[in-house]
């Protein structure tokens, strides 16, 4: 996963952030393709996570645990 480098935005589009379906599944994959053009990451707040559309990121991210943490997923509200 490549750094934001200082004084730089983050990759986020609200356009695509707002059309994201999280359950429809019927098609997604023109949105999809989208999404890993524009917003590579992106928040769903239907969701309440930010989503990770790029298969390098994804693989990164796997592999940096101390970063990036699934513990708040075991924990009941």
């Amino acid at each position: 996963m490549t750094a934001i480098p200082p004084g730089s935005s983050c990759p986020y589009s609200a356009q695509v952030a707002a059309d994201f379906r999280p359950f429809d599944i019927a098609d997604p994959f023109d949105f999809y393709a989208q999404a890993r053009q524009e917003a590579p990451i992106f928040y769903s707040s239907e969701l309440d996570y930010w989503i990770v559309s790029r298969y390098e990121d994804v693989k990164a991210i796997f592999k940096d645990p101390g970063t990036f943490s699934s513990e708040n997923t075991q924990s009941s509200y």
